[in-house]
């Protein structure tokens, strides 16, 4: 396991066995990287991130809270969630989900103007 020049890790965090840490990085608290992983330069793991085994975290990822990595991270991508996606595809996921029930109702109130095409069989 190497951990790079300026990185700070904070308590409660795991680095397993066979990790490289880059330089510059910050490691927060209760984060868990699994063995073998690669982490970049200037990277943010904030608290309770995860990073599976054998995984590249590219150069300038930022990772917000209780992102679970579980491929490898291309340089420069702000991630969020389990699995971890893009932070404006989460974002978009999340307003969508948010939308469902009056999505769902407005279909009811449709289907019951319109009729269901189940009954029309």
């Amino acid at each position: 396991t190497r951990i790079g020049d300026r990185t700070k890790i904070d308590n409660l965090a795991h680095i397993a066995h066979n990790v490289e840490v880059g330089t510059d990085c910050l490691i927060c608290g209760m984060v868990g990287l699994a063995g073998s992983a690669k982490v970049g330069n200037r990277v943010v793991l904030a608290g309770q991130c995860g990073v599976g085994d054998n995984l590249f975290v590219g150069d300038d990822v930022i990772a917000g809270a209780a992102t679970k990595i579980m491929t490898n991270a291309p340089a420069g991508r702000v991630l969020l969630g389990y699995p971890a996606v893009k932070m404006e595809t989460h974002i978009a996921m999340q307003k969508a989900m948010r939308r469902l029930q009056r999505l769902s109702a407005r279909l009811a109130a449709i289907e019951a103007r319109l009729g269901t095409p189940e009954a029309e069989e």
